[in-house]
């Protein structure tokens, strides 16, 4: 077993990639609205959870995540936003919860966000 605290699973020292991505993402982005941000404690994910989908869109522009990598989630009468990146060699999870459903939902054709024409692709392709 190794005696290197970084190499320790769960160690809050083997967060250090994480902490780092986080610093550098406030570094780079400050004027992006304040997300909540959970942090898988074995340090293999940062969370980024934007308050709304307005500012999901932001944070997606700004981490160049393409719009057709955004998934669409519902369950019940809430639904919300998801997409994957890596900054800095850490996996980040951008969600955007607040999504209002309604009986019609976005079509290929149509805009996903204002002033946008990308669309978003529901989960698995289902509407």
């Amino acid at each position: 077993m190794s005696t290197d605290p970084t190499a320790r699973s769960g160690s809050f020292a083997g967060l250090g990639p994480v902490i780092e991505a986080l610093v550098y993402l406030q570094a780079t982005y400050p004027h992006l609205p304040a997300p909540y941000i959970p942090i898988d404690s074995t340090g293999a994910t940062l969370g980024i959870n934007a308050p709304g989908p307005a500012a999901f869109e932001e944070w997606r522009v700004a981490l160049q995540i393409p719009a057709h990598l955004i998934e669409l989630y519902g369950h019940g009468d809430r639904a919300w936003l998801a997409a994957d990146t890596t900054v800095r060699g850490v996996h980040v999870h951008l969600s955007g919860h607040g999504v209002l459903l309604t009986g019609v939902q976005p079509h290929p054709e149509s805009p996903a966000f204002p002033g946008t024409t990308e669309a978003v692709e529901p989960a698995g392709g289902a509407r």
